[in-house]
């Protein structure tokens, strides 16, 4: 064992490293902005960090008819060499709902449906307690519904998927509460077939892509011969591309799953910047939001940049995607990954950053690695302080990445001081009551620090579930507190790791001045992740993901 100092005077601990004393100086950067150039050229050189990371996947930006950056990164075929560009083919997962939606809106003004219509009058047979619910209700994630029907690639029809979405009891009385349901946009799916006749995929295609210029959209639909679809990784195993699976049946369509080129995704955008595929009255319905920002398959979010139209999505093979819409400055951000690591889905910590790239604000440009740098193989291991706070140090494709679990070393490491730092701190230590008690079946602390504490149930029964699917709990811990920057919110969010005999659960509390107002799944695993990149004088420059924070680190 041997210790290790940050700047700050915090002393920590190396285990698992050979001996020898070192000292580690943290100090945030200051402000610097991004190098000259272009936009484009900015998120060009951004991306291009992240591709020595391993990032594999693309990126589109435009604002109005002037493209910023239209490029792939990384491998859509690592084995065989095959680059991703602008024109392969990205799963983009539950972006695929509001595709559903404007299917469902389109039905509308054809006269074919309404969106309050019950189910009873699409499925006759429909429970007695499903009967009443609205298309409205469902397309707002407010019906009630259960969450999935089966597995993505289980080979499922149509009329199985609902019933097993129909008899499943409802999570509360329908149009209450909001609880995001993909069962319940397979059902939606099957009502743009009962309303228009036709299949799923050939309704949307005939109404919504053909019309807005997208031939490489959908699932079996497009001539994917001849297009480059990216294999799926999660690390380096290859799970393949979905074409190579039972694809799509019923668990999957209308709900996720969808391939569709960054180029098509442009395309879409623009469409409904206008009102010929989508009237405005339409369009209104799409964007007004219900319960949690939720409208119809979008988030829908009041920004500093204006109004937000947004929806992310992925699955549990490597793909990941995000479409943000600022419909006020007519800028649209889209990217997806084929590729995803353990504990680093790497396009969920590119968001902040593109969207202040985009507005062309400040933003720290990604560091060079100097050659002739220090190893970084020699400085892995975990660093404890006498607290009991950690830094983890990584390494991934050769670079080594920090982790710090503990708000003292977060603090530290990111330069919190003052009352952010104080705040920190007691939500932190909120979070961990909460956590505690709820292991021992007490859900007193988790009422206590709610924003709205008639919630109680809801939350519960998340906790709970998650609970459950560990198996035998052995363990928790609470990671930390910073702000949500990848969040449109003015929220803040304290990471926890629950790990059992089966599995571990990350998630998030999110908090904002009445207390905890939502929580959030795996997608962001850690509260700071720093990729440290050798310099030639000594030391290594340090750049979080996610804040877009420099940080000098030395080890002696």
């Amino acid at each position: 064992m041997r210790s290790a100092r940050l700047g700050n005077g915090l002393r920590l601990w190396a285990l698992a490293l050979p001996a020898a004393v070192l000292a580690i100086a943290a100090a945030c950067g200051g402000g610097e902005e991004a190098a000259d150039g272009t936009i484009g050229e900015k998120i060009d050189a951004y991306m291009t960090g992240l591709e020595d990371l391993g990032f594999c996947g693309v990126v589109v930006v435009a604002e109005g008819d002037n493209v910023l950056i239209d490029r792939g990164y990384g491998f859509a075929d690592i084995g065989n060499g095959v680059s991703n560009t602008a024109e392969t083919a990205f799963d983009i997962g539950s972006i695929t709902k509001q595709f559903t939606a404007a299917a469902i809106l389109k039905l509308e003004m054809e006269g074919k449906l309404g969106v309050y219509d019950t189910l009873a009058k699409f499925f006759p047979d429909a429970p007695e307690d499903k009967a009443g619910i609205t298309l409205h209700q469902v397309l707002t994630h407010t019906a009630g519904l259960i969450e999935y029907t089966d597995g993505d690639y289980t080979a499922t029809p149509r009329d199985e998927a609902v019933r097993v979405a129909m008899e499943g009891e409802l999570l509360f009385a329908p149009g209450s509460r909001f609880a995001y349901s993909n069962a319940g946009y397979t059902v939606l799916a099957a009502v743009v077939e009962i309303a228009s006749g036709q299949p799923y995929e050939d309704c949307l295609r005939e109404k919504l892509f053909l019309p807005a210029g997208m031939e490489h959209t959908g699932y079996r639909g497009p001539d994917w011969e001849g297009v480059t679809v990216s294999r799926q990784y999660t690390g380096d195993r290859d799970n393949g591309t979905p074409l190579e699976k039972n694809y799509p049946y019923w668990n999957l369509l209308g709900n996720g799953g969808m391939l569709a080129t960054s180029g098509d995704m442009l395309r879409w955008h623009r469409a409904l910047m206008g009102d010929e595929i989508l009237s405005a009255e339409a369009k209104e319905k799409l964007y007004t939001p219900e319960l949690n920002n939720y409208a119809y398959g979008w988030d829908s979010l009041s920004t500093p940049y204006g109004q937000l139209i947004t929806h992310n999505g992925g699955n549990d093979f490597g793909a990941t995607a995000d479409y943000l819409r600022y419909t006020d400055r007519d800028i649209v951000i889209f990217f997806a990954s084929n590729r995803a690591f353990d504990d680093l889905p790497v396009n969920y910590l590119v968001r902040n950053a593109l969207v202040k790239l985009a507005f062309g604000e400040p933003f720290e440009p990604f560091p060079a690695a100097a050659q002739g740098g220090p190893d970084p193989k020699q400085h892995e291991g975990t660093y404890l302080l006498p607290s009991g706070e950690s830094v983890e140090a990584v390494l991934l494709h050769g670079r080594l990445m920090l982790s710090p679990a503990g708000q003292g070393v977060i603090n530290a490491l990111v330069g919190f001081d003052g009352e952010d730092a104080q705040r920190y701190a007691e939500l932190t230590a909120a979070a961990d009551s909460v956590v505690g008690a709820a292991l021992a079946g007490d859900f007193g602390a988790l009422r206590d620090n709610l924003a709205n504490p008639g919630d109680l149930d809801g939350f519960r029964s998340w906790l709970e579930q998650g609970i459950d699917r560990l198996g035998e709990v052995s363990g928790y811990r609470v990671f930390g507190t910073i702000p949500a920057w990848w969040s449109s919110s003015a929220d803040v969010a304290t990471f926890v790791e629950m790990s059992g005999e089966q599995s571990a659960r990350l998630f998030r509390f999110h908090w904002d001045e009445r207390g905890i107002w939502g929580l959030g799944g795996r997608a962001i695993p850690r509260p700071v992740l720093i990729v440290c990149l050798p310099q030639a004088e000594g030391g290594f420059v340090g750049y979080d993901l996610g804040l877009g924070l420099r940080v000098t680190l030395r080890f002696e």
